[in-house]
């Protein structure tokens, strides 16, 4: 039979659906080879090391501790925990691809979606799901064989049920609730450890190993975000089922027994008095107005606050708050006045309130920064009659910058009053309630008995759940370790939900963060809800990254297993790339993205499927790779001080009383400054830890005022003020936030960003092949992200619900409609590159949404180095820049067709045939070389201004050009004057320069072009630095009247110092909101008759120089469809490379049809095929292995051997390579076109390479058929 062999270019081709934006969809199942692929990081099979363990230094090992290892994770989440196998190896290969080697499978014994727990089956939850249980399984061991390790979550979304032997009332509970009795519960801690052992103790039939015994599962959580303390600060103990909260109580009961020697021991114990000091407020009264008292009104909420003589009584005033706005954020309105404390005396706050109608008000006293520790807080209920109220607290704290603070009245249209305010420090605290008699009548506390019982009472009762914690996660340790002889290292819970000192009984230390986490009105998980949409860059004290680092706990491995910065977040795409930075500087062991599924199985969904999916959002995945070589290869070096803050046991149950839910204490509590972290190392020393030599404090520090701070390592800039993080080391460089306009030169590399839809981008290089930057640099992978989305996605302003624009308005509170639909949309960053590489040596391409090759984009001389641009013309968000030792060889096609083995062998003929796409590649306005201001069309230049401001050339006369242009010393449009300020908010100055596209393109007669087809404006431009916009001014056609309203498309850029070419593509431009009329972008692109470059701002000097207008055109590609035939030859095998060179000669005629030329277009193409066999031993992969040979077949490392080549393969097949004890020293997964792989001997580190003697190979096809040899290694 003859076999034919067809070759396929495809070519990746998208259409536009908004201005700016481009469908890009990451194909769910990629695993092709590109300069995307980072697969090579991962060691094969994950495991082949040995056991991942934990160090006395605080990180991760493998190779019995010889060798470091550290994670990029993803979470699957819930059903997608259950791959289809026809889909697991595909996803193992993707997330492979991306440097993923590690999964941890999370909310899998959830009652939604697929589980571990089969709950349709049976009424308990005691029972596996075993088709589930298969899928799982096999899912592992594909993940496994890419390098990828598991993570295994015992307690996550458990639904536990009254026929798990429990009582009845568990069956009406929240199923996070029902974590709280499962800490103290015997028969539910029972429940867990069940499941452990079902889940840990059994084979996975794909590996044949046990998973307490498999090295590739390297990490088993106890329990996710939850502990004791945690659900009392979190309310979650007040609503326990009274069997639970009865088995509370009594051991509640016994510990105060054992603790007290009598019940008058206790009441003695928590009692407290002091007599009542002076006033410590100022004007309590309202005597003197609003003297003292700080008003706080945040949009959307409306207030007016005013002092009302005589409002309580005669004689005595009152403070009126008058909500016109509501909003549902607790602070938007409050009335507030500093005060000082004094840790462990009681304070006396008395006032009288009042509403118009029934509302309530929380009273509190809290701190005003860092942790914003609350010492009392309480709602109160009120009338329309005046009440009294008087509470005694005492504080737990001594601290200068608390304040009494009357809050969340923003909630409700209302007029609250508040008199006679007393703030006192004294008063009396009884040490038990009336009805509390004996030790058993002391009842639990409650979340109200934070701030009504005394310190000394919260103290016993935070010790009594701490003990309880201790126990709980000792138990479940010591059962996952000991019980079950388990290899994988183990996690407790988030430190945030638990404590540092009790999270340190595990292996390794945890932490969850989300910046802008979505919130909502009433029950989580319930609409309403909202994000605000704004970039963590924005954060002066480092935002979530600040916050995990004050987790972390010197000596234990610190891991983040929950990431993201969540949908519909617009600038969400600096996520991965801010993460991976820092981590790597904190030295951190493991970050994971959540999540990479999150209950849809539809792998090839293509849009982004809920605020946390990030598998199919290409602003994160992307970047995903830059996290890798971050993180993983360590681009970003450890910081190099370490700055150390004790937290003993006794401190932190000092602290706990004053937490509160989710943060409860870190390293900001024993006086860490959060944003120390963006300049050093931070960690806490837990009971017992050991500080690192050399360690600073925080006092030893100091932090700028600035808000900019650079790392010890200068690798790091953090500048909250600007809004930008600049990255640069020597093998990754980038620069993430509002970056538009600016250059920035890391280290010789500079990178210019020139457009983007919101002034904001995330633009990441690293070197992929090859040595740094500076030197030996072969591959380097870009990528520049921006807003990306749904398709169809309706952003709104909350709570208003108007339009947030698209993309939606920063720092604003928003959310959707609808998610949407796909294919995901994303823009296009327009930047500027230079390299410090001579332009000859350097090629640049576009590439396409697998990481492959599209387009070769111009490289030009910049000062001896390479500049090259990007714009939203190429349709995508990365590219490929490849430097060469020499000149970089022209762009040529090559085929290389590829035989099978067939009788008589191959033979090729080849013809190709070449597609041209005719396309104008510019339409020039004008040159200005003639230096008359009439342009090439036939329309002149001209300039404009209002009777305020002052503009050269004179208004009145004809405009004239003026010396010395871009490209040649003759002429160029030039403007420059003065802008009047605005005299008054209604009068707008302006003052601007502007081209008529033809003669007649004024009044009377207004001609007008569509140049839609065009993809953009450009032009050479220079200035005086400040800012201008290019305007698209859209008229009637009649009278000249402008139908916008002046709000024409318009792009706002920098005038630079040097002439610079700038390429605006129209996708670019933008109408503002809220005034004037829209009118879609094609539509103005259609009735073109004039541009303008307009100076932005007003009461300013302006200067600006405009040369070579015109409107260009991205390149179309060639399209080569080649066609191979095959007749029989002798049995030999040939390797062929057919190069095609292909030289073209165009002639354009045009003929103009309104404004775009109709080309003739003449192609004469030479076409030349040079066809060269070589023969070469088995070039093809074989069907078997029956020819399958090894050479040598002894090694001795003479010439020039790299290692052992093992030939004439299967197409996918394993290679185990034994030593003589008996002991797996290799494994490799070959997949491999050409049948082959190499056994890397020669420069492989001491300790990797093994000894000499001899090795028995073991190759196993995917058809199960088994190839055995021996070989030798005698160096």
């Amino acid at each position: 039979m003859k076999k034919f062999l067809i070759f396929a270019v495809i070519f990746f081709t998208v259409s536009r659906l908004y201005a700016g934006m481009f469908n890009f969809t990451l194909p769910w199942d990629d695993d092709s080879a590109s300069v995307t692929d980072l697969s090579y990081l991962n060691h094969k099979p994950a495991g082949v090391s040995g056991y991942v363990t934990a160090a006395p230094d605080g990180h991760l090992y493998v190779n019995s501790g010889a060798s470091r290892i550290k994670f990029l994770a993803v979470n699957v989440t819930s059903t997608n925990c259950f791959p289809a196998k026809e889909d697991a190896d595909k996803i193992a290969r993707r997330m492979a691809k991306y440097g993923i080697n590690l999964v941890r499978f999370h909310l899998g014994d959830a009652s939604w979606g697929q589980s571990f727990i089969d709950y349709s089956g049976y009424a308990d939850s005691r029972h596996l799901n075993a088709s589930n249980l298969d899928k799982f399984d096999y899912f592992v061991s594909k993940l496994k064989e890419h390098g990828i390790y598991s993570n295994i979550n015992l307690l996550a979304g458990r639904d536990f049920k009254s026929a798990d032997g429990l009582p009845a009332s568990i069956d009406s509970m929240a199923w996070k609730d029902k974590q709280t009795p499962a800490m103290f519960s015997p028969a539910m801690l029972d429940l867990q450890k069940e499941f452990a052992l079902n889940m840990l103790d059994r084979v996975n039939p794909y590996t044949g190993l046990k998973y307490t015994q498999d090295p590739s599962v390297v990490f088993v959580e106890v329990c996710n975000e939850h502990g004791l303390i945690h659900a009392w600060h979190n309310a979650q103990i007040d609503v326990l089922p009274a069997e639970f909260e009865a088995q509370l109580q009594g051991m509640w009961d016994a510990y105060l027994a054992a603790k007290y020697p009598s019940f008058a021991a206790l009441q003695g114990a928590w009692g407290m008095s002091a007599p009542l000091g002076d006033e410590k407020l100022l004007n309590g009264d309202f005597a003197s107005g609003l003297t003292g008292w700080g008003r706080e009104t945040n949009s959307p909420a409306s207030a007016v606050f005013t002092v009302i003589a005589d409002g309580l009584a005669p004689g005595k005033n009152s403070c009126q708050v008058n909500v016109s706005a509501s909003s549902t954020i607790n602070w938007h309105v409050q009335l507030n006045q500093a005060v000082t404390l004094t840790a462990g005396s009681p304070y006396t706050l008395s006032f009288s309130a009042k509403a118009d109608k029934n509302a309530t008000v929380d009273v509190v006293v809290q701190e005003v920064n860092g942790a914003w520790q609350t010492y009392f807080t309480k709602t109160l209920n009120l009338t329309d009659q005046w009440q009294r109220f008087e509470f005694v607290f005492a504080a737990t704290n001594t601290t200068i910058s608390a304040r009494v603070n009357f809050t969340d009245m923003a909630k409700a249209i209302a007029v609250y009053s508040f008199a006679d305010v007393s703030f006192r420090q004294g008063g009396i605290i009884p040490g038990t309630n009336a009805d509390e008699t004996d030790f058993n009548s002391v009842k639990i506390f409650k979340a109200a008995d934070r701030a009504d019982r005394t310190g000394a009472a919260k103290d016993d009762w935070v010790d009594f759940l701490w003990k309880k914690e201790e126990h709980y996660w000792g138990s479940m340790n010591n059962y996952v370790k000991v019980s079950l002889s388990a290899k994988a290292l183990t996690v407790g819970t988030v430190i945030g939900n638990s404590t540092p000192n009790l999270m340190n009984l595990f292996d390794v230390i945890d932490s969850h963060a989300y910046w802008q986490h979505p919130s909502y009105a009433g029950e989580q998980w319930v609409s309403p809800w909202w994000v605000n949409n704004s970039s963590v860059l924005s954060k002066s004290d480092g935002g979530t990254i600040s916050g995990l680092s004050v987790k972390r706990v010197e000596g234990k491995p610190f891991t983040v297993t929950e990431y993201n910065h969540p949908f519909p977040n617009s600038f969400n795409a600096e996520a991965y790339g801010i993460l991976g930075a820092y981590a790597s500087f904190q030295d951190w062991d493991a970050i994971y993205g959540y999540t990479y599924g999150d209950g849809n199985t539809n792998w090839s969904i293509s849009k982004l499927d809920g605020f946390f999916d990030i598998d199919m959002d290409p602003g994160k995945w992307a970047n995903m790779l830059h996290a890798a070589l971050m993180f993983r290869r360590g681009d970003i070096s450890a910081a190099v001080s370490k700055v150390t803050v004790p937290i003993t046991t006794a401190q932190e149950l000092g602290l706990l009383t004053g937490a509160g839910p989710w943060r409860l204490i870190d390293a900001q509590d024993a006086g860490m400054p959060p944003a120390a972290s963006l300049m050093h190392r931070i960690s806490i020393i837990a009971e017992g830890g050991t500080n690192p030599a050399g360690a600073l404090s925080p006092a030893d520090i100091t932090l700028p005022g600035t808000g900019i701070y650079t790392s010890d390592t200068n690798q790091l800039n953090w500048d909250s003020s600007a809004r930008v993080l600049k990255i640069d080391s020597p093998k990754t460089k980038g620069v993430i936030g509002n970056n538009t306009g600016v250059e920035y030169n890391l280290s010789g590399v500079i990178i210019r960003p020139l457009s983007s839809m919101q002034n904001w981008s995330s633009i990441m290089m690293s070197v992929a092949q090859g040595g740094t930057f500076a030197s030996g640099a072969e591959k380097i992978f870009i990528t520049a992200a921006g807003f990306s989305s749904n398709t169809g996605v309706n952003y709104r302003l909350y709570p208003s619900g108007a339009s947030a624009g698209f993309p939606p308005a920063a720092n604003a509170d928003i959310n959707t409609s609808s998610f949407g639909s796909g294919p995901t949309i994303t823009e296009g960053i327009g930047a500027e590159f230079v390299l410090p590489y001579p332009s000859a040596n350097v090629k640049v391409y576009s590439l396409d949404n697998t990481g492959a090759r599209i387009l070769s984009l111009p490289v030009s001389d910049e000062s001896g180095n390479a500049k090259f641009q990007i714009s939203d013309a190429h349709k995508t968000l990365w590219y490929e820049a490849e430097i060469y030792p020499g000149p970089a060889p022209t762009d040529t096609y090559t085929l290389t067709p590829t035989a099978t083995r067939t009788p008589g062998g191959p033979t090729d003929t080849v013809t190709p045939t070449v597609t041209l796409t005719a396309t104008v590649s510019e339409w020039k306005i004008d040159d200005c070389e003639d230096g008359n201001n009439q342009n090439l069309l036939g329309g002149y230049w001209y300039n404009y201004a209002d009777s305020l401001s002052v503009i050269n050339p004179p208004k009145g006369s004809a405009f004239t050009m003026a010396s010395g242009g871009a490209q040649t010393p003759l002429y160029s449009a030039r403007i420059y004057g003065n802008i009047a300020a605005q005299p008054s908010p209604d009068v707008f100055p302006s003052a601007g320069l502007g081209v008529n596209l033809y003669a007649d393109s004024g009044s009377p007669v207004y001609h007008e072009e569509d140049v839609n087809g065009f993809t953009g404006l450009r032009f050479y431009v220079k200035g005086d630095g400040t800012q201008y916009t290019l305007r698209l001014p859209y008229i009637n056609v009649t009278d000249g009247s402008t139908l916008t309203g002046y709000n024409d498309y318009k792009y706002i850029f920098t005038a630079p110092a040097a002439w610079t070419l700038m390429e605006i593509p129209f996708s670019s431009f933008t109408q503002e909101s809220g005034w004037g009329t829209q009118y879609p972008l094609s539509t103005v692109l259609a009735h073109v008759k004039a541009v303008q470059w307009q100076v932005l701002e007003y009461g300013r000097a302006f200067d600006l120089y405009v040369d070579d207008a015109g409107f260009y055109n991205a390149p179309p590609p060639f399209t080569f469809t080649p066609t191979v035939t095959l007749t029989a030859t002798p049995t030999i095998y040939l390797s062929r490379t057919s190069t095609v060179t292909v030289t073209s000669t165009r002639t354009i005629t045009a003929t103009r049809t309104a404004v775009i030329p109709s080309p003739t277009l003449t192609v004469t193409i030479t076409v030349t095929v040079t066809v060269t066999n070589t023969p070469t031993p088995g070039v093809r992969a074989a069907y078997n292995l029956d020819d399958v040979y090894v050479y040598p077949s002894v090694y001795d490392g003479a010439d020039g051997q790299k290692g052992i080549m093992f030939l004439r393969l299967t197409r996918k097949s394993g290679i185990q390579i034994f030593n003589i004890k008996g002991e797996l020293v290799h494994y490799a997964r070959v997949d491999s076109a050409e049948g082959e792989y190499l056994w890397k001997l020669e420069g492989v580190r001491k300790n990797n390479k093994p000894a000499p003697g001899i090795y028995i190979y073991v190759i196993t096809a995917d058809d199960g058929a088994v190839k055995k040899g021996k070989l030798a290694i005698v160096k």
